[in-house]
């Protein structure tokens, strides 16, 4: 078996606690969801249109897609940088994307007062949290993948698949 299927293993084994994906993730599946010309140009300069690809392929794995208010309002404000009245249209569409997401909050004091929170903020805090409830995390933000892994919790990092898909010698 190879690395790709055990990751799609992973996926598979979380799918009653669902997977949860990181802010940037997130920006680049709705945002090259509803307008792929964005791929590439200002928060999503490090990606292209083969990553978004691969991304949709994942998730596509996910039966279900956990998420918190902080890692939201990030993507809803990183979205709002969108050129014109994109960001408008933007915000429409978001507003049928998160119906359908399993929305979980977690106190902001209580999420200050984790390991790591120092390190990496209340959206990436929150994310940590749902790891520790069993959620996979999804995410391409290497100090948050390191929190994760070094507290042994469910987590992929998509810079993994990305190698791996492209064939790059690590």
């Amino acid at each position: 078996m190879d690395n790709v299927d055990l990751w799609l293993a992973e996926i598979a084994k979380h799918r009653d606690s669902g997977v949860a994906i990181d802010t940037q993730l997130l920006l680049l599946l709705w945002i090259g969801g509803f307008d792929r010309t964005q791929i590439g140009r200002k928060r999503l300069g490090q990606y292209n249109e083969t990553d978004f690809d691969l991304l949709v392929g994942l998730v596509s794995h996910c039966s279900k897609l956990v998420t918190t208010p902080n890692v939201l309002t990030e993507v809803s404000n990183l979205a709002g940088q969108l050129p014109g009245e994109l960001a408008e249209e933007f915000r429409e569409e978001f507003c049928l994307v998160v119906e359908k997401l399993d929305e979980r909050y977690h106190e902001s004091v209580a999420v200050t007062k984790l390991a790591g929170f120092l390190r990496l903020g209340l959206a990436d805090g929150t994310l940590l949290n749902l790891a520790r409830q069993g959620v996979l995390v999804l995410t391409d933000d290497f100090p948050l993948y390191q929190q994760l892994a070094n507290e042994n919790l469910p987590a992929l990092n998509f810079t993994h698949f990305r190698t791996a898909a492209y064939g790059w010698q690590t």
